[in-house]
């Protein structure tokens, strides 16, 4: 299996929900400029922190962002095949395990 991560930055209307067709093991917000939440494949959406870094033993295949905001918010982050086991925030290297 590769460790090939994308950087990926995406926008969320007001109010919208913006579904993703993403294949990964780990997932890493470097930047929030307003309240989201995100969810993986079929769970409960989960309120999105800069910097929160998970790690799926199984992975993901779906990220659905949720904006309940009255602006657009945008979020930045890295998706990935590879566990991440380190991966500071505003670094432009990740380094995996």
């Amino acid at each position: 299996m590769a460790d090939h991560f994308a950087h990926r930055t995406i926008t969320v209307a007001a109010g919208g929900v913006l579904p993703l067709a993403i294949t990964g093991r780990s997932f890493l917000c470097t930047s929030l400029d307003a309240p989201l939440n995100v969810a993986f494949d079929q769970d409960q959406p989960t309120p999105l922190l800069q910097g929160l870094l998970l790690n799926f033993p199984t992975g993901f295949s779906r990220l659905q962002f949720q904006n309940p905001g009255a602006a657009p918010a945008t979020v930045s982050f890295y998706s990935g095949l590879a566990w991440l086991t380190l991966a500071p925030v505003g670094v432009n290297q990740i380094v995996t395990g």
